[in-house]
């Protein structure tokens, strides 16, 4: 299972890298929408929500891949929530310092709709399939991204509570956030892009699928057919 996962990594992270020069609205609308930057004067912080849906949208594009294989990957992920970090700080002479792994390691917390608290998994904890996933991105990153995607590390928590609901869900209305450093990032949910689009009675104009009036004239919206 281990040798099967790998390679469905490798065919997932070629979609990625291939398909980054072209990519269709709304995939690129959905990668700006689970990502969260910090706009402090002379920092780089950089958080990428990947959730479970990331890696369907993702490896339903691949048309080499069968459904079985799709079915067989999201499952090894299914009980998993991910989170992408860049922290860094720009140097005097424009070089760039990075936050060290351990740093934010120690002080990265997920909370849900509740607030209740939730930890990163140690790495050895994770399944061997996840662990491989992991440890493929890295020089991937690095070769695509430079210095930045080698400092970009990866954070995996549990998503799934006693109840057997989803710790950060995409579809549930509330919110998903993560706090780092002592700063907090937060996205709104459902995510727009996951929803179907609703428009505006008044103006027919088409709107974010998440939202329930327009804002601009305060018109309750209506799902698209």
């Amino acid at each position: 299972m281990k040798l099967k996962f790998i390679y469905l990594s490798v065919l997932v992270l070629s979609t990625i890298l291939s398909s980054a020069q072209n990519l269709n609205i709304d995939y690129n609308q959905f990668i700006r929408e689970t990502q969260k930057n910090s706009s402090e004067s002379g920092k780089i912080n950089i958080v990428w929500w990947i959730p479970l849906e990331f890696w369907d949208i993702t490896l339903k594009r691949n048309k080499t891949l069968s459904e079985d294989q799709i079915k067989k990957f999201i499952d090894e992920l299914k009980p998993y929530s991910m989170f992408a970090v860049i922290q860094g700080e720009m140097g005097p002479m424009g070089n760039l310092t990075y936050v060290p792994l351990d740093s934010i390691k120690n002080s990265i917390v997920l909370l849900d709709n509740n607030q209740k608290k939730y930890y990163p998994i140690a790495y050895d904890q994770l399944d061997a399939g996840l662990q491989s996933l992991l440890t493929m991105l890295k020089p991937v990153l690095k070769n695509s991204m430079g210095q930045l995607g080698e400092n970009m590390n990866f954070f995996v928590f549990s998503d799934q509570k006693d109840n057997q609901k989803r710790v950060s869900d995409p579809y549930v209305k509330g919110a998903v956030q993560v706090n780092i450093l002592n700063k907090e990032y937060k996205w709104r949910t459902p995510l727009g892009t996951l929803m179907p689009l609703k428009y505006c009675p008044k103006d027919k104009e088409e709107l974010n699928g998440s939202w329930e009036y327009c804002p601009w004239d305060g018109e309750k919206l209506i799902l698209k057919k």
